[in-house]
């Protein structure tokens, strides 16, 4: 059995969980023998929490649920609750301190459990769900951002004149219409995502292909409305001294915007399908950060460049 694995750029840990859980349940049916044995010890620590830590991208000649297998049968590293996060620590100790076994390595079952795909379906929903919140933050952006920029003070729609809506800035009007829809669409997604978890289809790895493709297609409508809508935040501020911080961040989240515009490298899943989905979310992330804190004051974003930072320490470069 290969070495343990080398903390470097790794599976999130609750996608990682996904992954375990939906592949078992993939395999659950007509378990017979010492295979249902096997398939009970991998679900009895999933149940108490144990999480391998899967490198990424795999390595060694092995898929992600290889890693995962191998980590589960006590060797190389799995992770550890701690209070406000994980950790990283030796697999044999975490299983003695869960109090549960590990699996055989050695077992037909753990040959057939090292052999799916679930690795793209769980990066898939995960993706789906960040999509979802960078979603509802660029709206919450957008509501309120308009009274700033066509009510002034005065809060109430109602009392907006036909001229002053002929007036409201495109981005502020389309934003929510467009925004909304594309929830919509995220969330029925997502749900025909959870379906292919729960129950393995025909349909599993064209289901991860298109919404690999849509996520990227959201975060470049997400980065379009929120770079607009920094624009119009940051120009609107009266000093000079602000006015050219505000020009260095909107140059910043141009360039970013432009990186999401880019066409990706064609590949329709896989390592790089799911590096190119996390690299536009991630550009869209911290458009979305620079107009929060706009929004609050600033004029730079609080921590859009880190939570890149920590993206990239969990899926590797981008």
């Amino acid at each position: 059995m290969p070495g343990p694995a080398a903390s470097g750029y790794v599976l999130p840990p609750e996608v990682v969980r996904t992954m375990v859980w939906s592949r078992l349940r993939t395999l659950a049916s007509d378990l017979k023998g010492p295979s249902a044995d096997v398939w009970r010890t991998f679900a009895r620590q999933w149940n108490r929490g144990y999480t391998p830590v899967v490198p990424w991208p795999p390595g060694q000649g092995m898929m992600p649920l290889g890693h995962a297998a191998r980590s589960c049968a006590g060797n190389g590293l799995a992770w550890q609750r701690i209070p406000g996060g994980w950790k990283q620590s030796p697999a044999d100790q975490v299983l003695r301190e869960l109090r549960v076994d590990p699996v055989p390595w050695d077992s037909g079952f753990v040959q057939d459990f090292v052999r799916g795909e679930e690795a793209e379906l769980a990066c898939a929903l995960h993706q789906q769900l960040r999509l979802r919140s960078l979603i509802d933050t660029t709206l919450g952006c957008a509501v309120r951002l308009r009274p700033l920029v066509v009510w002034g003070q005065a809060l109430d729609p109602q009392g907006m004149s036909a001229e002053v809506r002929l007036r409201e800035p495109y981005v502020l009007w389309a934003a929510q219409r467009q925004l909304f829809a594309l929830r919509d669409e995220v969330i029925r997604q997502g749900d025909l995502l959870v379906c292919e978890a729960e129950s393995r289809t025909a349909r599993r790895v064209q289901a991860v292909v298109r919404a690999s493709e849509d996520q990227v297609r959201g975060a470049r409508i997400l980065a379009f409305f929120a770079h607009q809508q920094l624009g119009l935040t940051l120009r609107g501020r009266g000093s000079a001294r602000a006015a050219a911080g505000g020009d260095v961040v909107i140059g910043a989240a141009a360039a970013r915007l432009a990186a999401v515009r880019s066409p990706g490298q064609g590949v329709a899943c896989g390592v790089d399908a799911i590096a190119h989905v996390v690299a536009a979310l991630d550009h869209a992330h911290w458009i979305t950060s620079a107009l929060c804190t706009a929004l609050a004051g600033g004029t730079a974003p609080a921590r859009g460049g880190q939570a890149r930072q920590d993206t990239a320490r969990r899926y590797g470069p981008s």
